[in-house]
Formats: structure tokens, C-alpha cells, sequence
């Protein structure tokens, strides 16, 4: 009787260990799933190509003799005008016709840069209409990412250029910077190599706005803030000569003012130096 209690409870003591041995494995094999399964998530976000977008605020250095804008990446944002991405060129089509796409920064949804009630989005699509108008009357073919307050995609942008066999991309947009509201100036974003007429361009539309009078002039820049070896969606998608031209602080007192007071002039000097250097390429 004893000798059978005892096989009793060895077979149960077995059944027991086998019970936890196999609940321990299971346990085992489902913390090997999850880290797996986390491993590769972060293997397909490395794999995602980073494209920077305009950004909303601007960190100049010390000596404020540059401005690096932040950026941001939005990779899941698809094209959905063109398939003719990562076509980066910069030279004009010489078919003997000026066809120039403007782009009015942000929109939508997006706001970009914010100075109590003003927003970048609008001033950017003020702006843009007239240097359109401006253009128009010139003689040249103009083609606009938007007209109205809406959201276009990141890729769509430069798209939209590609498609249109465009000769330049100028993007409009406005500088931030909060921290110190003195900051001010205009100047232009290129791509970082073989942008030879890119920067031809942007100093052309500089020099232009610089004879009617801007707070300063910041010059051509290349790359993104704090990134030298990485352009903007803008720059590094397009096939053309094209530029991001930030026209002032919209946290600075004077460049408002200039901006509202001479919005005109700047539009007229815009399509002109556009216009001229265009022809003189063809």
C-alpha cells in the first residue's frame, strides 16, 4: 500500500514538472516571438528613406549668419500625380517655352509657421497667386500646386512640376524663430551637389528682391538645417532647377511689415528674375 502512494506521488511530482517545463517554453517562445517580431519593425522604419519637409522653425546660429530649418520626415506619404520620382535634375526643358510651377508652402491642415493669428500657409498662397499673376503677364505658363487653402502631399508637390515638364520649382515659405524674435531675412534653400543653376536661380531671385528692399539678405543655402547631406523633399524630388525661398520671419516685426507693405513689388520682382533668367538659359 505505501509502495503504491509512493509511485502515486512520483508520478504526480513527474506530471507536475512536465506541466511547468511546458508552460515555461511556451513562455519562452512567445518572448522570442514579440522580439522578433519588434526587430523587424525597427529593421523596416531604418529601411524607409527619409525625405526632410520645409519646416516651421528655424534655429540661426550664434552670429545669426545662417538659418537651419527643422525637419521632418513623412515617408508614408505617397505620390499620387507621379510616378517620376527621385528624377533629381537641375536643368531647364529647352522646348522654347517658360513654363514655371510655384508652390505655396503648406496648407490644410498644415499651418506651418504661426505668429498669433497668422499663419505661413496663408501668406505663402497670397503671395504665390500674385508672383502667378506676375508671371502670367510676362508671357509664361504657369502651373501652381495649390490655389486654395488645401493639403497637398509632400511628394505631390515636386510631382506635379515633373508632370508639367516645368523649367524651374520655386516653393514659398516663410522662416520661424520664436526664441529670438530680431532673427530676420530671406534666403533660399538649393539641393546640396550639381545645382549649378539651381543657385544661379536662387541668387537671381535674391538679388532681385534685394533691389526693392528686404530686412536682409541670408543667401543660398544647400541641404537642410543641421544637415548638410540632406535636401528637402522640395529640391531633392524634382527635375528641374528649383529652390525653396523662405521670405522672412514670421516672428520678426519688420519682415512682416516689408511683407505685407510691398507684397506687389516682391511678386513683380519675383516673376521677373524668374522670367529673365529662364529665357536667358533657352
Amino acid at each position: 500500500m505505501a509502495k503504491r502512494r509512493r509511485r502515486r506521488r512520483r508520478r504526480i511530482s513527474l506530471e507536475a514538472v512536465t506541466r511547468i517545463g511546458l508552460l515555461i517554453t511556451i513562455i519562452l517562445v512567445l518572448i522570442l516571438c514579440i522580439v522578433l517580431i519588434s526587430r523587424c519593425g525597427k529593421d523596416d522604419e531604418l529601411d524607409k528613406v527619409k525625405v526632410p519637409v520645409s519646416g516651421t522653425t528655424t534655429t540661426p546660429s550664434g552670429n545669426d549668419s545662417t538659418s537651419a530649418e527643422n525637419t521632418s520626415t513623412n515617408p508614408t506619404d505617397e505620390p499620387t500625380t507621379s510616378s517620376n520620382l527621385n528624377a533629381y535634375g537641375d536643368s531647364i526643358y529647352d522646348d522654347g517655352q517658360v513654363i514655371i510651377c510655384i508652390d505655396a508652402g503648406h496648407g490644410g491642415i498644415d499651418g506651418g509657421s504661426v505668429n498669433d493669428s497668422r499663419l505661413e500657409k496663408d501668406d505663402t498662397l497670397k503671395l504665390s497667386l500674385m508672383v502667378k499673376n506676375e508671371l502670367e503677364a510676362l508671357g509664361a505658363t504657369v502651373i501652381t500646386t495649390r490655389t486654395t487653402d488645401t493639403d497637398i502631399a509632400l511628394y505631390d508637390r515636386p510631382s506635379i512640376a515633373n508632370d508639367a515638364h516645368a523649367d524651374a520649382l520655386i516653393s514659398i515659405h516663410r522662416n520661424s524663430y520664436a526664441a529670438d524674435t530680431s532673427v530676420k531675412g530671406v534666403e533660399a534653400w538649393i539641393a546640396r551637389s550639381n545645382s549649378g543653376n539651381s543657385n544661379d536661380l536662387a541668387a537671381a531671385i535674391l538679388a532681385g528682391l534685394d533691389s526693392v528692399g528686404i530686412s536682409r539678405n541670408r543667401g543660398v543655402k544647400c541641404g537642410s538645417q543641421g544637415n548638410d547631406n540632406e535636401d528637402y523633399a522640395i529640391n531633392s524630388q524634382s527635375s528641374m532647377p528649383s529652390l525653396i525661398l523662405e521670405f522672412g520671419f514670421i516672428t520678426n516685426y519688420e519682415d512682416n511689415n516689408l511683407y505685407d507693405s510691398k507684397m506687389s513689388e516682391y511678386a513683380k520682382s519675383i516673376a521677373k528674375s524668374v522670367y529673365d533668367w529662364v529665357l536667358a538659359q533657352q
